[in-house]
């Protein structure tokens, strides 16, 4: 006996364990899904954030770089076509007084420029001028330098004539030593000869490129960071200034090739990268070329984000993504366990029942009764499954509504982050193209805004209209002409918009027994129909209400006609079903005609037909034939 009570006691407790564990590993697995995505969805879209500002660094980063350097393109070419300075350099000797003078001049009109030389073919300093704020040094001849072991005048003299060497930027070096402060130097050659009118030789000018530096260094913000790297990988600049010139600073460990080997091989390899992973955080980068038809790499534009800030984002997303996981996990937890409890309610009432078979089986009044009580519970069943339809319904206008809502939300976020941007901007020196940038993201962003918020709208409306509630309206006399005027007047704004003109010509003394409301909204429907689908928007047309009585018939035919393009013989079977339209991608549901249909067919006790092409292989008709009085409507 204690055997066969062991027996079954256990047998169920494993029934019901086996039942649980799907129940479990979903309680288990769900929140780890969940949680799992929502990190991955958030690190997405803070990743996107950080490509977007590191992307628009760059691209105000390469606008400075390109128009001082197109500065220094111009101001060469200005020097090698002037008149006074050919005609000085052609005298012999040379009149170095009045090349001085020439050179002096561009001192005062141009900024940055350090030194302004001319050299003979052999590499010799004919003339030379020092440039500093407080004027210029003209360099005596007999402290003139042989630069034809320099490889700036090797590859400058070899250069095409008529075209513009730049040099490798570097700190510059007088009498062997680095100038301190330290001064960043392009220096630019053009050859000058018959070409220009000039003695074969060399113009060169140095520019002094730490105004620019600082410029660029002014563009760093706490998110994004501006670094440039020369083609052997040493930095040029760098948020950590001890890092710079590496090379000439006899620091060879400063150096990303050797810091970080894979990522100096993959940004060597390719033009442009966007949201790439580096040792110290996330960056994009940007291949630099002096001259644009040139396939030489004169240097690496990078924008970083720092690690720190890549590991808060991390922590952050994980909180939240843990948070719900958690959330998940409690509420699974507590499903389970009323499951548990039920379930093992259940069983007792199921022992409960089978020991009591035998009665219940015995008494046929208990059973009439249990069966009067099952039809009960169909009944509610029945209820449920009308309130289950609404749920879905519900749910469908949720799902709907999600995507202009979250278009609008992310629009309005794009512009408080560019807004902020601008406030930035304003405080640091804002430039005009930073300004018109702005003005054109808000203009898109506003469009952005009403195309979705409109979506809402509109989905609103056309769910609200798919429910027909005649509770509120009576069956009264009314005129339809008077509909008719009413529902023109209340269309005169979205009329204004179109080139279409409507003619009521429907009869004045004509009048129905039924729901004027009902009517007002079919009208509406077609006429909006017309606008929508019959013509584009600036296109002229006409569409004409009028109305046609049959002698001898209690009805009366309401005719809708334009002149438009008419239906598309695609769709014109299925007009009237649910979803069908042919302007789905500018917003449209399909649901109006369909809505249209049920209300003349089931409300107002009518027939609808349509009929396109009308005339001239253009236009569509729709007649709507409805009853002078009607008595019920009914709409279960």
């Amino acid at each position: 006996m204690a055997r066969r009570f062991m027996t079954t006691e256990r047998t169920p407790a494993r029934k019901q364990v086996l039942f649980h564990l799907p129940l479990l590993a979903a309680v288990l697995i769900v929140p780890l899904l969940v949680g799992t995505l929502i990190y991955v969805n958030r690190m997405i879209s803070e990743n996107q954030i950080i490509q977007n500002q590191q992307d628009r660094m760059l691209g105000i980063a390469l606008s400075l770089i390109h128009s001082q350097l197109g500065d220094m393109s111009h101001t060469l070419y200005l020097l090698a076509n002037d008149r006074l300075l050919r005609k000085a350099l052609s005298e012999q000797p040379i009149d170095r007084d009045s090349a001085h003078e020439v050179f002096f001049s561009f001192n005062t009109a141009i900024d940055s420029l350090t030194q302004i030389r001319w050299l003979s073919p052999s590499g010799m300093e004919q003339v030379r001028v020092d440039l500093t704020d407080q004027g210029g040094v003209p360099t005596p001849e007999h402290r003139l330098q042989d630069k034809s072991q320099r490889y700036y005048f090797i590859n400058g003299i070899n250069t095409p004539p008529g075209e513009i060497y730049f040099s490798p930027l570097d700190l510059n070096v007088e009498w062997g030593e680095i100038v301190i402060p330290f001064e960043p130097t392009i220096r630019i050659t053009l050859k000058t000869g018959e070409q220009n009118q000039m003695p074969p030789g060399l113009l060169v000018i140095n520019y002094n490129l730490a105004r620019l530096m600082e410029d660029l260094r002014q563009l760093n913000t706490n998110q994004v960071q501006l670094m440039i790297v020369n083609p052997n990988g040493y930095w040029t600049l760098h948020p950590d200034r001890d890092k710079e010139w590496g090379a000439q600073r006899e620091q060879p460990g400063n150096t990303l090739a050797r810091i970080s080997p894979k990522f100096w091989n993959q940004l060597k390899t390719q033009e442009v990268m966007a949201g790439h992973s580096f040792y110290d955080g996330i960056v994009s980068s940007q291949v630099l070329h002096v001259q644009p038809l040139s396939k030489t790499i004169n240097a690496y534009l990078l924008a970083m984000t720092p690690r720190a800030l890549v590991q808060e984002m991390r922590l952050k997303a994980a909180g939240q993504a843990a948070a719900v996981a958690l959330v998940l996990l409690v509420i699974g937890g507590i499903v389970l366990w009323r499951e548990y409890r039920q379930q093992r309610t259940m069983m007792g009432l199921n022992a409960q029942l089978a020991e009591d078979k035998k009665a219940l089986e015995q008494a046929g009044k208990r059973q009439k009764d249990l069966m009067s009580q099952q039809q009960l519970l169909q009944q509610d069943l029945v209820q449920a499954s009308k309130l289950s339809s609404l749920g879905m319904m519900v749910a469908g206008v949720a799902h709907e509504l999600n995507t202009p809502i979250g278009g609008a939300m992310l629009a309005v976020s794009r512009q408080q982050r560019d807004l902020e941007a601008l406030q930035q901007g304003f405080d640091e020196g804002l430039s005009r193209s930073a300004f018109l940038t702005y003005l054109e993201d808000t203009r898109h962003g506003n469009h952005l805004l009403q195309l979705n918020l409109g979506r809402c709208a509109e989905l609103v409306r056309s769910f609200k209209r798919l429910a027909v509630d005649r509770a509120n309206e009576e069956i009264i006399e009314f005129s339809p002409r008077q509909v008719a005027e009413d529902l023109l007047i209340s269309l005169e704004p979205e009329l204004k918009q179109h080139s279409v003109v409507i003619e009521d010509q429907i009869e004045a003394d004509l009048s129905l027994e039924s729901y004027p409301g009902v009517l007002s909204q079919v009208l509406q429907n077609l006429l909006t129909n017309a606008l929508d689908h019959g013509f584009e928007p600036s296109e002229p047309g006409r569409i004409t209400l009028s109305t046609r009585a049959e002698p001898g018939q209690q009805r009366l035919a309401i005719i809708v006609e334009d002149n438009g393009r008419g239906i598309s013989p695609d769709i014109r079977p299925r007009i009237f079903d649910p979803f069908v339209t042919s302007r789905r991608g500018w917003g449209n549901t399909g649901l109006g005609l369909n809505l249209v249909h049920q209300w003349v067919t089931q409300v107002l006790e009518g027939d609808i037909e349509v009929a396109s092409p009308c005339k001239d292989g253009r236009g569509t008709r729709f007649t709507l034939w409805l009853p002078l009085a009607i008595e019920r409507v009914d709409v279960t």
